[in-house]
């Protein structure tokens, strides 16, 4: 009787490596708000010769705020006008984490509330 081997047969990509860094990572759109209800639009990209990845997380410097996505874009909110933020990417799967990127610096504007005063009416 023959041997028989079982397990998971090897495909054109690396079921057991974690992703590698991404890259492009860029933040774009920078649009301020009151509040901090300012955001910045993220994107960037995974080399076509890396594991998948299952899940992204991003945290903004100065402030530590940590997001997730699973796509690879994020609209990151809850930034503060005026204020100069990175964002550090770090993508990962079941087996790990891949090495993490930082994006260049983006700044949301500052939004200028007016108030009215009973001598302006």
């Amino acid at each position: 009787m023959a041997n028989k081997k079982y397990g998971i047969k090897s495909s054109a990509q690396d079921n057991f490596l974690e992703p590698k860094a991404v890259t492009g990572f860029t933040a774009t759109g920078v649009n301020g708000g009151a509040f901090n209800s300012g955001s910045a639009n993220l994107a960037w990209t995974l080399p076509s010769d890396s594991p998948a990845a299952t899940l992204y997380t991003i945290v903004s410097s100065p402030a530590t705020t940590t997001q997730t996505s699973t796509s690879t874009t994020k609209a990151f909110t809850g930034l503060a006008g005026g204020t100069s933020y990175t964002f550090t990417i770090t993508p990962s799967n079941a087996v790990g984490n891949g090495p993490t990127t930082t994006s260049g610096a983006a700044t949301p504007t500052t939004c200028l509330l007016y108030t009215s005063d009973a001598a302006d009416e």
